[in-house]
């Protein structure tokens, strides 16, 4: 229950992010090219999310498939 905490307060944490600089973002692409707005926001949101996931995983010790939980045995065998 507590590495859902964690994956959750990661989650949380980048959509504070990316509401708070999404807009800034916004402000410096336009100058460049005329992408809608909601493309840079889910761009933003999107690497807000991967790093803290990295983090995570790093922070959890989770360096392997077989850590969250692939490779094990399956029910049936």
């Amino acid at each position: 229950m507590r590495a859902f905490a964690w994956f959750f307060g990661v989650l949380v944490a980048a959509g504070l992010a990316t509401a708070l600089i999404a807009y800034p973002v916004y402000e410096l692409t336009s100058q460049v090219a005329s992408w809608p707005f909601h493309r840079v926001a889910s761009r933003v949101a999107m690497l807000a999310a991967a790093g803290g996931l990295i983090w995570l995983c790093r922070h959890l010790g989770v360096g392997s498939k077989r850590a969250l939980g692939y490779g094990l045995p399956g029910a049936g065998s």
